[in-house]
């Protein structure tokens, strides 16, 4: 049975992995920084508005089959090929200096590398973006014990309850990433939690109905996101906040924004083409990332734009522009192919 598609939702994804493919090429420091603090929080949000309490093992199966298996095939096709350089220089390709970097970055799954994990003396190698994906994975394991054990009703108690644990989980995230960054994004798992928790806290109140009190929560949370981007970038990957509790609500404020825009021109103007990259974001994901970590493209193509004389900020713009078109296009090239569908659980 083919499963109903929500329009808007999908579209925040689209411009979700937007901010994500811009933000890993070029941005201003303040335009940067408003970037970082909405493209990833904002598919926890996602994540949490979507959540229907369901059972421990029905989580942790059905991850393994959405989440888990796109990060190990992906990451199983950097490592593959990482190693084309290790035959010699491959124009296109990055050089790469130690033929096991992606096998341990696969293994460990984090977003930057770090001297910070359980091997202290050794500079543990990244596996990228999609360190999301596996950290979505705990991140909705975690998200359903809180919800077996707390409730899901919308009782101020529980709501209360909720939202304690969302921010405690969040800040010891945060916390515990200025020492140590654990295996599997599992730092990152812990932050999302307030997110989820914002996410089906939306949904239950109803927050994103076209109603003249979310109009206004909404202009508030728009412009508090707005402010709380001057304070520098909150960095998921690595729990990087450098005002924890204003980065967590600028995030949230700035997901659901969007959310409630992308809720009101749903109502009004069909957007082509927009809900089927949504849609497909996570093929973009992993396809971004392959091309941000293995090729040289990039490099090459600004390179040459800056021998012309053009300016680094229209370069930036260009070459943003550039990445997002490539992975697009690649994405519905791949969407083509029923080995493709079935890996990223496209249905």
């Amino acid at each position: 049975m083919a499963v109903s598609r929500i329009k808007w939702i999908d579209c925040v994804r689209a411009v979700a992995m937007i901010m994500i493919i811009c933000t890993h090429t070029y941005t201003s420091p303040y335009v940067g920084s408003l970037l970082f603090t909405v493209n990833v929080p904002i598919f926890f949000v996602l994540s949490g508005y979507l959540t229907k309490q369901k059972s421990i093992k029905q989580t942790v199966i059905k991850g393994v089959t959405n989440l888990v298996i796109p990060y190990l095939f992906t990451a199983f096709l950097m490592f593959m090929l990482s190693l084309v350089p290790s035959w010699g220089h491959v124009k296109g390709f990055q050089d790469n200096p130690y033929w096991y970097n992606y096998l341990l970055a696969g293994l460990y799954g984090i977003g930057e590398p770090t001297k910070q994990s359980i091997f202290p003396h050794f500079l543990m190698p990244s596996i990228g973006a999609i360190w999301f994906l596996i950290a979505m994975y705990f991140g909705n394991i975690m998200f359903q014990i809180c919800l077996k054990y707390v409730g899901c009703d919308r009782s101020l108690p529980s709501t209360i309850i909720l939202l304690c644990y969302g921010l405690v989980a969040s800040l010891l995230g945060i916390y515990i990433s200025k020492y140590v960054h654990l295996p599997w994004s599992l730092n990152s798992a812990l932050i999302s939690q307030f997110f989820y928790v914002i996410g089906y806290l939306i949904r239950k109140y109803n927050f994103v109905e076209i109603e003249i009190r979310n109009i206004v929560v909404c202009t508030v949370a728009l412009l508090f996101c707005l402010w709380a981007a001057k304070y520098g970038p909150f960095l998921t990957s690595i729990g990087f906040a450098p005002r924890p509790i204003i980065n967590i609500l600028g995030a949230t404020a700035g997901s659901y924004s969007l959310m409630f825009i992308f809720k009101l021109i749903d109502l009004k103007i069909q957007i082509p083409l927009l809900p089927k990259l949504g849609h497909l974001s996570m093929i973009t994901l992993c396809v971004h990332i392959i091309g941000l970590n293995i090729f040289s493209d990039v490099a090459i193509v600004s390179g040459k734009l800056i021998s012309q004389g053009i300016s680094p900020s229209s370069v930036g713009i260009l070459m943003d522009t550039y990445r997002v078109l490539i992975c697009w296009i690649a994405t519905l090239i791949l969407y083509k192919s029923s080995f493709a569908r079935r890996i990223f659980a496209i249905r």
